[in-house]
């Protein structure tokens, strides 16, 4: 078993039942190039159900079965999930110089109504956690000022590790000093080099599965922020302006779409105006 198994392959066709499987259900492009990458993420998955192949896998994946108990964990491993602490960071730059302030005064922002922001395909947590230290810095210089963050992904495993906030310290290197001691708790273990996002912010965060191409997103309420960045680009255009309308619809008059700087609205015809580069206001 053990031999068949070091020597089985994902074949053309158990591939192209994959790639229809995850283009239609996550909207996430898997051209034939990703046959590889495939094959060696799902290695493990083959292990854990008990399969000796990847055909066997993939007829698992495909029965009832599979369906309710596999087919998070298949798409956990194919998915890609990158992401940094202050990625793009003219965005929070933006937010700080003008976002907030225009927010705060447009939708009455206070103590007993806060900003809602919404974090979509926030993988690992880092960008939920960038922005709650950027809302609170705001929020040090206007006490009136509240806020909370909603983060959500496809995936299951990055979720769980969001939830935990717990980060090697070498991912916060770039982090100045000031914040890293406001926001940041060293591991009393000294032999785990790792940081811990501090409590109060991790209140203000809540975290959710969520499929971005296949859930209805009208029981969402409407949100004042909206980052959605790198990851309309692994996406073909139709699903890319699918997206973008329901992303429209989820937020207020007058809130704010953030996208990466390598994706863009052109094509999108919805009456959201350019405020900053990748930064739309719904108007």
């Amino acid at each position: 078993m053990v031999e068949a198994f070091v020597n089985t392959q994902l074949s053309v066709n158990d591939f192209l039942r994959l790639q229809k499987l995850i283009e239609s259900t996550l909207g996430i492009k898997m051209p034939s190039t990703k046959l590889k990458m495939l094959e060696a993420r799902l290695r493990k998955r083959l292990r854990v159900v008990g399969a000796d192949s990847y055909k066997e896998y993939v007829d698992f994946l495909f029965s009832q079965e599979g369906k309710n108990e596999e087919l998070v964990h298949m798409f956990d491993v194919a998915t890609t999930n990158k992401t940094d602490f202050y990625r793009e960071t003219k965005h929070f730059d933006f937010l700080l110089e003008k976002g907030l302030d225009d927010v705060s005064s447009r939708f009455g922002i206070n103590r007993r109504k806060s900003l809602k922001v919404w974090s979509a395909g926030c993988s690992s947590g880092e960008e939920v956690y960038t922005l709650a230290m950027v809302l609170n810095d705001y929020k040090l210089n206007n006490s009136e000022f509240d806020f909370s963050i909603w983060g959500s992904d496809i995936s299951t495993a990055v979720l769980s590790k969001a939830q935990l906030a717990i980060y090697d310290a070498s991912t916060v290197t770039d982090i100045d000093y000031s914040t890293k001691s406001k926001y940041l708790l060293r591991s009393k273990d000294k032999s785990k080099n790792t940081v811990r996002i501090i409590p109060e912010l991790r209140r203000k965060a809540r975290f959710s599965r969520l499929n971005l191409i296949t859930d209805d997103f009208r029981r969402i309420e409407k949100q004042h922020v909206i980052f959605c960045r790198n990851v309309m680009i692994y996406f073909d255009k139709s699903n890319q302006e699918m997206l973008v309308r329901k992303f429209f619809n989820s937020l207020e008059t007058g809130g704010y779409l953030f996208i990466s700087h390598s994706e863009t609205l052109l094509t999108v015809n919805l009456p959201l105006v350019q405020r900053a580069p990748s930064v739309y206001q719904k108007v």
